[in-house]
């Protein structure tokens, strides 16, 4: 089981929103494969092998800073490279 924020793809919507996802084996006949926004019922594709849930965020968590909503500031991107050096002095 996997939390996540996701972003509308739709032009019309693109409001962020929770996604929770897990395996098929506890879907209870839930579709998988798919996440649905919980704003406007976008629908997006996704790994069949998962079943995903999609909830609201309270609206003050909707106006978050959209720079947390791009790939660049997840955790699993590669540092910059300004970042590279200075963890690189840290060692030295």
């Amino acid at each position: 089981m996997s939390v996540r924020l996701e972003k509308c793809s739709s032009v019309f919507c693109g409001r962020p929103y929770e996604v929770e996802h897990f395996s098929k084996c506890f879907s209870q006949g839930m579709p998988s494969g798919v996440i649905e926004c919980p704003h406007c019922g976008q629908v997006t594709a996704a790994n069949p092998a998962l079943v995903y849930i999609s909830r609201p965020l309270p609206e003050a968590m909707e106006r978050w800073p959209e720079k947390d909503f791009t790939p660049e500031s997840s955790s699993m991107a590669a540092p910059k490279r300004t970042e590279q050096k200075s963890l690189a002095a840290i060692h030295d």
